[in-house]
């Protein structure tokens, strides 16, 4: 009976403790997003507006629920420019993005990553179209480089990873296996003159 009724108590408490501490989070978290921007026209809440986030952020585009939902627009503080669409807050599904070193990316994204399928133009003349895994290519693709040379085929985490065939610009083809952006493994060498090695 004693034994019973001590669980029954220590049962309450902490079931009542667990409900305080879930209503102080939550109060915290609400009075946490309703500190995280600036709105600066719109409600924020839906619709269209316009809101300056603690970091610096800028938004301007469609709101749900608080929080960047559907089409938007994003400055950095650093330079960078998103146009594109946003899901809960991310940016997830079809976007351009522009960094401030004047590479332009345009294609897939998820959860705020370059995650899909995507094509991105480099300052330096080189074009990847292809693959991408959080943020680096990743998977099939196609990269056109600066100077003339064309890798076409596997990446992983951004080198050439697999099986790929890199034309360079001298008119001399390599085919086979590479291994973190070196030849490795099984593989020809075509020359300029057509000749195998």
């Amino acid at each position: 009976e004693l034994l019973h009724a001590s669980y029954t108590l220590a049962k309450r408490y902490f079931m009542k403790s667990i409900c305080c501490v879930g209503l102080l989070l939550l109060s915290f978290q609400c009075t946490l997003s309703a500190q995280s921007m600036d709105c600066l026209r719109g409600d924020c809440d839906s619709g269209h507006s316009l809101a300056v986030f603690s970091n610096g952020n800028r938004y301007e585009g469609d709101f749900a629920a608080g929080q960047p939902h559907g089409l938007g627009a994003m400055a950095f503080p650093n330079g960078d420019e998103y146009y594109g669409n946003f899901y809960r807050q991310y940016r997830q599904g079809k976007g351009r993005m522009k960094f401030n070193n004047g590479d332009h990316y345009f294609g897939d994204f998820y959860e705020d990553e370059m995650q899909g399928v995507g094509t991105m133009n480099y300052t330096n003349g080189g074009r990847y179209e292809g693959e991408w895994f959080v943020g680096v290519p990743h998977g099939n693709g196609v990269l056109h480089t600066g100077s003339g040379d064309e890798y076409r085929g596997a990446f992983a985490s951004g080198m050439f990873h697999g099986r790929g065939i890199m034309r360079y610009a001298d008119g001399s083809m390599y085919e086979g296996q590479w291994q973190y952006s070196q030849k490795h493994g099984r593989g020809k060498l075509i020359t300029q003159s057509g000749r195998i090695q």
